[in-house]
């Protein structure tokens, strides 16, 4: 009769350990692969709509930008130059109005007075490049990636100041 041989306990200590090693290394590189995602979809996009229209290239870089389309509803339009009137202007914030000025009211125009770099997509070319545009939106760029692109939903518009002032030190990782 044919007796079943015992595995020593140190091979079997070794096999389980090595087992758990694997593991866990599979699990390290998918939540890195996880992490180093962009947190906005449209990052590629984004990044090609500003290096072709206002030739902007964000590497090396951390900016933040407040995409404001001027064909927003009007309280989002109010609200988004009330949070930003509230806001005192850095080096790396820009906002970028998407529409003409031709037909603006007297909403459209009071972001021309804020005092915060801008850039005036004139001609709408945001709307060609698909990353979503359709209300005001806060991208944050470091180092020619996205950290954080959010919409700017009706309910978010008093939380604008709060996005714009993340910092490194404060961002959660993606």
């Amino acid at each position: 009769m044919l007796l079943p041989k015992i595995i020593p306990r140190k091979v079997l200590f070794w096999f389980s350990s090595l087992f758990l090693l694997l593991a866990f290394v599979r699990f390290i590189t998918y939540s890195y692969s996880q992490v180093s995602n962009s947190s906005f979809a449209y990052e590629t996009e984004f990044k090609a709509y500003l290096d072709a229209t206002f030739a902007i290239n964000t590497e090396n870089k951390e900016v933040i930008y407040f995409v404001m389309p001027l064909t927003s509803c009007t309280y989002c339009i109010q609200k988004s130059y009330e949070a930003l009137t509230l806001m005192s202007p850095k080096d790396n914030m820009f906002i970028i109005i998407v529409g003409d000025f031709k037909n603006a009211n007297v909403d459209q125009l009071a972001f021309t007075k804020l005092p915060f770099k801008k850039l005036h997509d004139v001609n709408e070319a945001a709307y060609r490049y698909g990353f979503g545009l359709a209300k005001p939106m806060v991208i944050h760029m470091r180092n020619n990636r996205c950290v954080l692109g959010q919409e700017i939903s009706d309910d978010m518009i008093e939380e604008i100041p709060e996005i714009f002032q993340i910092t490194p030190k404060k961002m959660i990782p993606i």
